[in-house]
């Protein structure tokens, strides 16, 4: 009898774990840094019918860590460094193969960045301005960034509203960690 519940049990979890796979998903973010920097992230499951669920939210969270037990520092070794950068040479491809699974339903950014260098600030604003301002957005983009050439600086508010399904970011993720962290070529 025991053994009928414990395998009824994990047929349950089982099938809950395939539906959360396959069903349509929105993701909410949204970051700011005006009084007090705060990221929020909220999840609704099967588009508009179920409410919206609360993954973090940074206001809710002040931590204090406990100075008496010090947490230990990662090792630095060669080895993790090599992986750190093969993972950091493959995000560009994980971004444009996940890129067509997401559909950006709202997008916002207002703010204003700057790096102490002028130099370095107009370079990157160069950089972006036509991703920025030369195509015509969707009505639903709203994008409104400023340089600040004088200080150091990073400030402002970015929401995005994305709906994926978790399946089809399987393939993407599994390429990216094999080619991440697989074996060496």
């Amino acid at each position: 009898m025991v053994l009928w519940g414990l395998t009824c049990l994990l047929a349950a979890v089982s099938a809950a774990a395939l539906l959360a796979l396959v069903l349509p998903m929105r993701v909410s973010v949204r970051a700011c840094s005006d009084p007090v920097p705060r990221l929020l992230v909220r999840l609704r499951v099967m588009g508009r019918m179920l409410p919206w669920v609360t993954v973090t939210d940074s206001s809710e969270e002040r931590r204090t860590q406990d100075q008496s037990s010090p947490m230990p520092g990662p090792r630095a070794t060669r080895r993790s460094g090599k992986r750190t950068l093969r993972m950091l040479r493959e995000v560009p491809r994980l971004m444009s193969e996940s890129l067509g699974k997401v559909r950006i339903e709202r997008l916002r950014l207002n703010g204003i960045f700057g790096f102490g260098d002028p130099a370095l600030t107009g370079e990157v604003f160069g950089l972006a301005a036509p991703a920025l301002y030369a195509a015509p957005l969707s009505d639903r983009w709203e994008v409104a960034l400023r340089p600040d050439f004088d200080r150091d600086r990073l400030e402002g508010i970015a929401e995005c509203d994305v709906a994926l399904r978790p399946v089809a970011l399987l393939g993407p993720l599994a390429g990216f960690g094999w080619r991440a962290l697989g074996p060496r070529r």
